[in-house]
């Protein structure tokens, strides 16, 4: 019976489209629908307790004060001992670990995968968010569904036999639950259409289940939407200077972020915390969690989520929480403090060690700053269109801009599920992304070279790199193996030191402890153990390896090797050098002549010093 289930399941996964692989995306979609709705309501409950205490303190009283820096600060720490003590791979937005990893850099992910990484996102996520940090989720909700992928993928019933990039498909389409096609624009260079299926399957499944989930607990994300229709006039420019406010803001944003960064790297040297350590992040996070709470407490309105101010500011009709009066009878006076202290919280944030993402706090920036415009039009001119439309108008091309990516504009018409807006929408998407991208480089790519990885960093021009050729930018080859080679040559060439006997038995210790897996699965003994071999007289040994019962033949084929290896000609340009690495996920490209080694192409160092270049230019008189 047993036999004849594997038989069964075998068979399945070899068809087309495996009912193996749609139970996997079934569940996914469902785990992430489910994870997701468990995360907001955690995070909902850490609010409900800190308003409870304030509000037994006095809410506007010092105590209240101190009650909410402790909080802010108590939470915030215990978020980065999370990534200090379970998993280091947790720190930061997901975005950039999802890049690298479709980009094969990360040739073994089982730690940024792991279990371990995702208990500890899991709580660093929650924590932080309830914490009253300006923070959001989209991007440690990418890295947590990837890792809940990869750990299905592991299980009996899912597992593939693929090595590489083969195995990153599962991986893809549970990225896409909660975000959608956004994911695919900033993780991926060059996307697989045939994984587009699975991500869709898995995306309608989370979808029909949030769904249902949502309306049994009579819960809604955002509040519906219903807007005027649009009728093409001369309103359309009123959307393009929309376009050009939101991108020059999320420019502002990008840029500050590198400058607070340089501060706070100028600081930790001056301290003498050059080095990760758990003292750094302390610092790091009081720092961030005193300085927020200066800036969020003494005004009502900061001290609302952002969930209630988009809600608030995304209503067709007049701002109406008490709080918009605390500073003027005019609301649009609050609302514009409110715009300038949330674009400095959410600044903070960036780059701390503790899970973090930035897409949230930029849509609520976006949603305030297209009420604040509409408000103005309103005020000043008659448009047809309602302040809660030039709201959700800015939200998208705020996020857009700033995250680089047109497909945010389908949040809009997610949110009003009306495409009449379809040109003004795309039009000011459009003119934002690209005054963003005269002023700065994506968020993402600022975080992924914070985090090391300039080689996912796509803030180059082509132009750029097809002016550049690989023999120009290549590392020379000292020494390189082949299928021939043995374990003596390669420790020889390798390590130069072990000709000495003391380092040569050392190295091959080491040696023999790594292979001692391949060992265990091909040296096959029937019932006999070595403990209880007993040595015999040198002269009756026939062979100095006879020492017992007889061996198979090690066979080392626990891990594939590529036999050919990605090699470009030496006046290859660069441009096409990248291209073909980004879509085949090499890191390194070998460069030949004629069949002949000359050198290696690291993506990483090539990139770092092209930057280099430009700077230098740059700065030329």
């Amino acid at each position: 019976m047993r036999q004849l289930c594997v038989r069964s399941l075998r068979l399945c996964k070899q068809l087309p489209n495996s009912p193996i692989t749609w139970l996997f995306l079934v569940l996914l979609g469902s785990m992430a629908a489910a994870y997701g709705l468990l995360v907001d309501n955690w995070v909902r409950t850490l609010f409900r307790f800190r308003r409870a205490i304030i509000e037994s303190v006095g809410t506007d009283s010092f105590a209240g004060f101190l009650c909410w820096l402790c909080w802010c600060v108590t939470l915030a720490m215990l978020a980065t001992c999370c990534g200090y003590f379970i998993s280091p791979a947790s720190d930061g937005s997901g975005i950039p670990v999802m890049r690298a990893l479709f980009a094969g850099v990360y040739q073994n992910p089982g730690d940024m995968l792991s279990f371990r990484t995702l208990v500890a996102k899991s709580l660093s996520t929650v924590i932080a968010s309830g914490s009253g940090l300006s923070v959001g989720r989209a991007g440690p909700f990418t890295h947590l569904m990837a890792m809940i992928g990869y750990l299905m993928n592991k299980m009996a019933l899912f597992r593939r036999v693929n090595f590489g990039q083969e195995n990153y498909n599962f991986i893809r389409a549970g990225t896409e639950n909660l975000n959608g096609i956004i994911v695919i624009e900033v993780t991926a260079k060059y996307y697989e259409i045939k994984c587009l299926w699975e991500g869709i399957i898995c995306s309608s499944v989370c979808i029909l289940v949030f769904n249902v989930i949502t309306f049994i607990k009579r819960d809604v994300l955002f509040e519906r939407t219903t807007f005027a229709g649009f009728d093409m006039d001369y309103e359309i420019f009123a959307f393009g200077l929309l376009g050009v406010v939101t991108g020059i803001g999320a420019g502002i944003f990008c840029r500050l972020a590198v400058v607070l960064r340089w501060a706070q790297m100028k600081l930790f040297t001056k301290l003498g915390l050059t080095g990760p350590s758990l003292k750094r992040r302390t610092v790091h996070i009081v720092t961030i969690c005193v300085a927020s709470t200066i800036l969020t407490y003494p005004l009502g309105i900061m001290r609302l989520s952002d969930r209630s101010i988009v809600n608030e500011v995304f209503r067709d009709q007049n701002l109406s929480f008490p709080q918009w009066k605390q500073i003027s009878e005019y609301p649009q006076v609050t609302l514009f403090v409110y715009i300038i202290l949330k674009f400095l919280i959410s600044l903070l944030p960036c780059g701390a060690p503790i899970s973090v993402g930035v897409f949230g706090p930029l849509f609520t920036i976006g949603a305030a700053v297209g009420r604040l415009y509409g408000e103005t039009l309103m005020r000043y001119w008659s448009p047809t269109q309602s302040p809660a439309t030039y709201a959700v108008v800015g939200a998208a091309c705020f996020a857009a801009s700033a995250t680089q990516t047109v497909s945010t504009a389908v949040i809009f018409f997610e949110l009003t599920s009306q495409l009449s807006h379809m040109v003004p929408v795309m039009t000011a998407c459009t003119v934002s992304y690209f005054v963003c991208g005269a002023i700065s480089p994506s968020i993402y790519d600022i975080l992924a070279g914070w985090a090391g990885l300039h080689s996912v960093c796509y803030d180059l021009n082509e132009h750029v790199l097809s002016q550049k050729i690989a023999v120009d930018y290549m590392s020379p080859v000292p020494v390189f193996f082949t299928k021939e080679t043995t374990y003596d040559e390669a420790i020889q060439a390798l390590m130069p030191d072990a000709k000495d006997p003391n380092v040569s038995l050392r190295v091959q210790h080491l040696v023999s402890k790594i292979l001692d897996i391949d060992k265990k699965k091909s040296a096959m003994v029937e019932d006999y153990s070595l403990v209880d071999f007993q040595p015999k007289d040198a002269t009756s040994l026939s062979s100095p390896l006879e020492l017992g019962p007889p061996f198979h033949e090690y066979a080392f084929t626990s891990v594939p090797v590529e036999t050919y290896p990605p090699q470009v000609s030496e006046d290859v340009n660069l441009y096409r050098v990248h291209k073909i690495a980004a879509m085949s996920a090499w890191t390194k490209v070998y460069v030949v002549r004629l069949s002949k080694l000359l050198g290696v192409v690291n993506l990483d160092s090539s990139l770092t010093m092209l930057r280099k270049e430009e700077d230098l230019i740059m700065l030329a008189p």
